[in-house]
């Protein structure tokens, strides 16, 4: 899932969401999604290998998975790295937690003391589906001290370089007196509502001949559904 980077003021960006997990697709309809997105890189990138092939295998592992615990409190939070560029995967083996807007792969994080002040950019890579997040930001408590909602996280085409994703930013501010001061943890997840939505992508092919200046190939945009795992 998740990518970060040195901080002045700190960036950290958590990118590509992703999970193996086993689907078959059949007839051209699965060929064609696969082309349309996968093709101009052969896969080559690593974080593409996460992306699942179909949001319904996704979900089933979700209904499959046992609940981690009945608390934030209790979820593992792993150290948030800031300093170096990093990718986290959110699959089957990722904790699952029931939250009010529904069951979910957790990824949880805890920010470290020294951290002060950061912009957070979160990117989920987009290919046959995607994982569309919301972020918790917690305090010391573990209570919600803000909530970054999945209306947060747009699409955005792929560049140099760069995925096909949903992305978005969001800012830390932990000076002492502040009121984000107590600002502790980051849990990304998922909801209902988001696994019940679709993200319009714009082909590959049509994006490399805006990059040359060639006329529009007309081919078929791709949709990407929305995957409890990313």
């Amino acid at each position: 899932m998740s990518k970060t980077y040195p901080l002045i003021p700190p960036v950290l960006c958590a990118a590509a969401l992703a999970a193996l997990v086993g689907c078959a697709s059949s007839g051209p309809q699965g060929e064609s999604a696969k082309s349309s997105w996968l093709d101009p890189l052969q896969s080559a990138s690593p974080i593409y290998t996460g992306v699942s092939p179909c949001a319904a295998a996704s979900r089933t592992e979700l209904n499959a998975a046992r609940i981690c615990c009945e608390t934030r409190s209790e979820l593992r939070f792993e150290p948030l790295n800031i300093k170096n560029a990093e990718f986290y995967k959110v699959d089957a083996s990722a904790q699952a937690f029931a939250f009010e807007t529904g069951k979910s792969f957790v990824r949880a994080f805890s920010i470290p003391d020294e951290l002060e002040r950061a912009v957070v950019t979160l990117e989920a890579v987009a290919g046959a589906t995607v994982f569309a997040p919301t972020v918790l930001i917690l305090n010391e408590s573990h209570q919600v001290s803000r909530a970054i909602d999945a209306d947060n996280f747009v699409y955005t085409p792929s560049g140099f370089m760069q995925p096909q994703r949903l992305k978005g930013r969001f800012y830390l501010d932990r000076r002492r007196g502040g009121e984000l001061a107590n600002e502790k943890y980051l849990v990304v997840f998922t909801t209902d509502d988001s696994l019940n939505g679709s993200t319009q992508m714009i082909s590959e092919a049509r994006l490399f001949a805006r990059s040359r200046g060639l006329a529009d190939p007309r081919t078929p945009d791709p949709v990407a559904e929305h995957a409890a795992t990313g």
